[in-house]
């Protein structure tokens, strides 16, 4: 009973935090044409950018935890017992360690705390970055915009009824998907 229940939380929390991540890094992408052109034109860039989506927009946006002994931090002495809340944002947008924190730097070296940290890291944060990696590369490839749609939505989040459009199917998408994927397949040694 609690492998499956262990399991089950782990794929919850792996569901959303991929998706939290998809969708931050395509708000991003439509917020910068100039990137999605630069990304389009040098995918190798796309780990580097997935890092940067992480950073300004992480998955997960607190964590709550209690204090197990009388510690000092920022110059706030918290005693035992206290909880805290750790805003993962203001970590990874902060100045003292990220030069231009609040800009998308492709190649800035990997210092935020998107995931966690130490025994607190998420788990399946590997595989969200993969999934990311090719959903990203997918999206790149069979589009040539990404925009946000200007018409409002409804407190739900629905569009209101209207003409919509969609875009063609992709007809590379398998091609790309199956590629990214073979590139990220751990190698045997034998």
């Amino acid at each position: 009973m609690q492998d499956s229940s262990s399991f089950q939380t782990m794929l919850a929390a792996g569901g959303e935090s991929t998706t939290s991540l998809i969708g931050n890094a395509v708000r991003l992408l439509a917020d910068h044409q100039d990137l999605q052109q630069r990304l389009r034109q040098q995918p190798e860039l796309i780990p580097s950018f997935v890092e940067e989506a992480l950073r300004l927009e992480s998955p997960f946006r607190h964590h709550m935890r209690s204090v197990s002994k009388d510690t000092t931090l920022g110059g706030v002495d918290i005693p035992a017992g206290a909880t805290v809340l750790l805003f993962w944002g203001a970590a990874n947008r902060d100045p003292a360690v990220f030069e231009r924190p609040d800009e998308v730097v492709l190649g800035r070296p990997r210092r935020h705390v998107a995931f966690g940290r130490d025994i607190h890291y998420c788990v399946g944060a590997p595989l969200a970055r993969l999934e990311a990696r090719v959903v990203l590369t997918v999206l790149l490839n069979c589009t040539s915009s990404i925009t946000l749609d200007p018409r409002p939505t409804t407190p739900m989040g629905q569009q209101p009824p209207g003409p919509t459009s969609r875009a063609p199917p992709c007809a590379t998408h398998s091609k790309v998907i199956g590629e990214a994927m073979m590139e990220q397949r751990p190698r045997r040694y034998t």
